[in-house]
């Protein structure tokens, strides 16, 4: 579920893929340069990060209802600031919804009084995307 505009269902519609394809990796261990539990939201379809960011909140809100399901995603381990060949750097986590964007637009959070994605005043990680030729 997008927040970002669109025409009734006010101002919500579906994501719009665009740019790179990711070829994300998982199954992998945490290590200095890697963190786990990057899950795929079955509700909105957002890519997020299972932590608790020090809300007592694990998952995050969902912008769809709700905190973010993981039902049966896969466990994916994102490289973080450290150079990926073939990878996009300035994929940030928003410490409010678990949601992970990407920096230069920052957008809409589904955080309730959120305004926009909070990276936490540059305290966490920039994460590497590796990927593919953009789409067509």
């Amino acid at each position: 579920m997008c927040l970002g505009g669109g025409n009734g269902n006010h101002g919500r519609t579906d994501h719009k893929s665009q740019g790179f394809n990711f070829a994300l990796p998982h199954g992998g261990g945490q290590t200095g340069t890697q963190d786990r539990n990057f899950f795929f939201c079955s509700k909105c379809h957002s890519m997020f990060q299972e932590q608790d960011f020090g809300s007592g909140d694990d998952l995050g809100p969902c912008a769809k209802g709700g905190q973010h399901d993981r039902t049966d995603s896969l466990n994916f381990s994102l490289t973080h600031d450290t150079p990926v060949d073939g990878g996009q750097r300035q994929w940030f986590v928003c410490v409010d919804c678990h949601a992970l964007f990407f920096g230069p637009g920052n957008q809409k959070c589904s955080a309730p009084g959120a305004l926009s994605h909070n990276p936490g005043q540059g305290n966490f990680p920039e994460y590497v995307l590796p990927h593919g030729p953009a789409d067509a």
